[in-house]
């Protein structure tokens, strides 16, 4: 097995699928795409794969599991962030961070003013930096960002 993990593409759903309409077990499958077998498990059951026939009436064609809506699925999750932005304009911590800048505070002291507050925040000034600079170009932003200390248009992030 490859030590890089690659994610599932839709031919290789697709050839989960077909071999489990026809009863193949996912170890043999797993074998066939020459990927572990608790990859093609987790993917089975996380996309409505059930083991094991159901005894009244038709059984269900591959356990439940749809090559097609498995695909839409992952990618729909892959899309969205897993962890939702803190810092987001309009909110109340985006308004903290406005009102600290017109007092000539750099987003380092930003970030560790607002850990030192009653109610802590923790906030990493790269976040605070990200949030000023990937605002959209106009009025808003031009303004914003001349209220820091130092005002170039463009920044590169450190490493």
């Amino acid at each position: 097995m490859a030590k890089s993990y690659q994610h599932l593409d839709l031919q290789e759903r697709a050839l989960i699928e077909t071999p489990l309409a026809f009863g193949m077990r996912p170890g043999a499958i797993a074998a066939g795409l020459m990927r572990a077998r608790s990859t093609i498990i987790r993917e089975m059951r996380r996309n409505g794969w059930k083991p094991g026939r159901v005894h009244a009436g038709r059984p269900t064609i591959a356990g439940g599991y749809r090559a097609v809506q498995a695909n839409r699925r992952a990618h729909a999750l892959a899309v969205r962030p897993r962890v939702p932005a803190k810092l987001v304009p309009g909110n109340a911590l985006w308004l903290m961070v406005i009102d600290h800048l017109p007092l000539g505070l750099s987003p380092e002291r930003i970030a560790s003013t607002l850990a030192r507050m009653p109610d802590s925040v923790q906030l990493s000034y790269e976040t605070i930096y990200t949030a000023l600079y990937t605002m959209p170009r106009g009025h808003l932003r031009s303004s914003l960002l001349a209220l820091m200390r130092r005002r170039h248009r463009n920044r590169r992030p450190r490493w």
